[in-house]
């Protein structure tokens, strides 16, 4: 029951996104985030395939994503935003067809993180709206500072805060 709970909550919430943009994607990461936590308060049921599942509804979620970023007025982040998009499917693709998680370290997923600081910058922070290439490469770096670490501990080292919080915190043990 735990799954196909968690599963229903990740379908549903990335709708979100096409009717309110910047709070549908934070819900879903949300959504994506608990997904873990929701399987193991339930109890009942287990997600023995829990990566490729939650890559699919990653794509999923971030599929609603790319179809707002298609309306972007600003062709640069439009572009850059349909790469980094197909960039990660790509490295997912990798992923189901080698089983290696580490290769999501080389794909990471800058997507969802360029798709919030457009829409932050493009309405309250217009200053800092991507305009130029320079721009682009500066805020792509700030954006991979930022998420390689959380790709590196989650793909390459495998440890998953989930089981962490599973085991050691709610002391229920490991439901993926």
């Amino acid at each position: 029951m735990g799954p196909i709970v968690a599963i229903l909550i990740r379908l549903a919430v990335p709708v979100a996104i096409i009717r309110w943009p910047f709070g549908g994607m934070i819900a879903a990461i949300v959504a994506d985030a608990m997904d873990v936590v929701i399987i193991g308060l339930i109890g009942v049921g287990d997600f023995s395939n829990y990566t490729s599942a939650d890559k699919l509804l990653d794509t999923y979620m971030l599929a609603f994503a790319a179809a707002v970023s298609l309306q972007w007025e600003n062709r640069l982040a439009r572009f850059t935003s349909i790469a980094l998009f197909c960039y990660r499917v790509a490295g997912v693709v990798v992923l189901e067809v080698t089983s290696a998680r580490w290769v999501l370290f080389v794909f990471p997923n800058l997507f969802e993180l360029f798709f919030l600081y457009h829409l932050a910058t493009a309405g309250r922070f217009r200053r800092f709206e991507v305009r130029g290439y320079v721009g682009l490469a500066l805020v792509l770096l700030l954006l991979l500072t930022v998420k390689m670490p959380q790709e590196y501990v989650l793909h390459v080292l495998e440890f998953g805060p989930w089981q962490w919080f599973h085991m050691d915190v709610l002391g229920i043990g490991s439901t993926i």
